[in-house]
C-alpha cells in the first residue's frame, strides 16, 4: 500500500546519517556547505582606511576652503601622527593616520613640493572607510549550512581565513537500467557535494551489482526499470524496505531500502517518475548527509489549462512560469501525455495536494521553484525537512 509523501520523506531521512565535520582549504571549499558558521575574527576594515586617492587632513583645517579662496597645508610623509596644519598623500585603501579624520580627493587639491592647496572644504569622515563599517569583530558573517560561492570566498579571504569546516563529499554509487539512466543520476547528484565511486548497469545479477558498490559507497541511488521488482530483490537479499510505494504521481514506485547498513534511494523509470522520485526523496537524503536542509521558494500561480487529478495522491507537474500583467501563470503539459517534454526548461513543480481533485483553467495552485533555493543547517530534529 502506498504511503503518504510526508511519511516517505521521514523514513528516507531516517536512513541517512549526517557526515562528520572536516576542514578543507578555502580554495577547495567552492560549492560545499559550511558545517559551522563563520564569525569575523576582526572588524572589517580593521582600521580607518582611505576610500579615495587624495590627502589625509583634519576636517577643521579645511574650513572655508573654496576654489577662489583655497587653504594651504604642509605635506608630510612617513607614518607619524598628523599634526594641525599638515596633510599626507594617501592612495585608496591605505590607513588614515592618527590626527586625520577626512580625505580630500586628489581632484580637489593642487600638490606642490612641500605643500598642498585644497580647493574644497570637507566634513569629518569624508573619503574615509570607518573601522568596522563592513562588519564588527565577532559578527556572524556566514551561517552554518550556507553554500560557499564566490562572494563567500571573497569575504573569508579578506578575513584571512585559510580553511573552513565542511562535510566530506558523499561517496555515492549509481545503479541504472541503462547508460542514459546513469548519466541522469550523475547529473542529479553532481551539485550535492558527492563523489561517484561506482556505476553499475542493472541486469539479472542485482546481488553482484550491489556487492560491487558496497565497499566504497556511503549511499546508493538506483534507477531500475521496475521499481517494485528491484525493491523486492533487495529485500530477498537480506535488505530492509522502509516502504515500497508512495502516494505520488509520477513516482509511485519510489522506495528506500537499507542493504548491509547502506541506504539505497530507489527512483525507478519511467524518466519523469525517476526525476520526481529523486527530487523528493534522494535529494533530501544526500543533503542530509551534508548536514543541510533545502528551503525552496513557492509562488502562487494560475493554471493556463485545466488539469485532471484523482484525490488521494500528490501530483507533481513540471511547469514554466509566465507573467501576464500582474498575474503569474503556469504553463505545462498534461501528465497523461507529454509531461516529460514539459521538464525541458521547467521553472519548477506544480504541487497539487493529495486531497485536491480536478482543477480548471485559472485555478490558483503553488509552484515550487527549482532554482534559487536557500540552504540551512540541519537542526536537532533531522526530519524537519519532511514538512517542507
Amino acid at each position: 500500500m502506498a504511503i503518504a509523501l510526508l511519511q516517505a520523506k521521514t523514513l528516507a531521512l531516517a536512513a541517512v546519517q549526517v557526515a562528520p565535520v572536516k576542514r578543507v582549504a578555502l580554495a577547495d571549499a567552492l560549492g560545499r556547505f559550511l558545517a559551522e558558521g563563520v564569525t569575523a575574527r576582526r572588524a572589517g576594515p580593521a582600521e580607518d582606511l582611505s576610500a579615495v586617492d587624495g590627502y589625509a587632513v583634519a576636517a577643521l583645517d579645511t574650513r572655508g576652503a573654496k576654489r577662489d579662496r583655497p587653504v594651504r597645508l604642509r605635506l608630510t610623509g612617513g607614518d607619524a601622527d598628523l599634526k594641525p596644519g599638515q596633510a599626507r598623500k594617501l592612495a585608496a585603501g591605505r590607513p588614515v593616520p592618527f590626527g586625520a579624520d577626512a580625505v580630500v580627493k586628489s581632484d580637489s587639491a593642487l600638490a606642490e613640493t612641500e605643500r598642498v592647496t585644497l580647493l574644497a572644504e570637507v566634513a569629518a569622515g569624508a573619503g574615509v572607510r570607518r573601522r568596522g563599517e563592513q562588519w564588527r569583530e565577532g559578527e556572524l558573517l556566514v551561517p552554518a549550512g550556507h553554500r560557499v560561492d564566490a562572494a563567500v570566498l571573497s569575504v573569508l579571504g579578506a578575513l584571512g581565513v585559510t580553511d573552513v569546516p565542511v562535510r566530506p563529499l558523499t561517496r555515492v554509487a549509481l545503479l541504472a537500467a541503462d547508460a542514459a539512466g546513469l548519466a541522469v543520476l550523475a547529473s542529479l547528484t553532481a551539485e550535492l557535494c558527492t563523489e561517484v565511486v561506482a556505476k553499475e548497469l542493472l541486469g539479472a545479477d542485482t546481488a553482484g551489482a550491489l556487492e560491487r558498490c558496497l565497499p566504497r559507497a556511503e549511499v546508493l541511488v538506483a534507477c531500475p526499470a521496475d521499481g517494485a521488482a528491484f525493491a523486492q530483490g533487495v529485500k530477498r537479499l537480506g535488505g530492509t524496505l522502509g516502504f515500497d510505494a508512495v502516494a505520488l504521481k509520477p513516482g509511485r514506485q519510489a522506495s528506500v531500502a537499507v542493504f548491509k547498513n547502506k541506504p539505497i534511494a530507489i527512483a525507478p523509470l519511467p524518466q519523469l517518475a525517476a526525476l520526481a522520485a529523486f527530487d523528493v526523496l534522494a535529494r533530501p537524503m544526500l543533503l542530509k548527509r551534508q548536514g543541510v536542509v533545502e528551503v525552496r521558494r513557492r509562488v502562487t500561480v494560475r493554471l493556463d489549462a485545466s488539469l485532471k487529478k484523482r484525490p488521494g495522491r500528490r501530483l507533481l507537474v513540471p511547469a514554466r512560469l509566465e507573467q501576464t500583467g500582474d498575474t503569474l501563470f503556469a504553463t505545462f503539459r498534461a501528465p497523461a501525455g507529454g509531461a516529460l517534454a514539459g521538464a525541458l526548461g521547467a521553472d519548477g513543480w506544480l504541487v497539487i495536494p493529495e486531497e485536491t481533485g480536478d482543477l480548471e483553467r485559472g485555478d490558483a495552485v503553488e509552484l515550487e521553484l527549482l532554482h534559487g533555493s536557500a540552504f540551512t543547517a540541519l537542526q536537532t530534529n533531522p526530519h524537519d525537512e519532511a514538512t517542507r
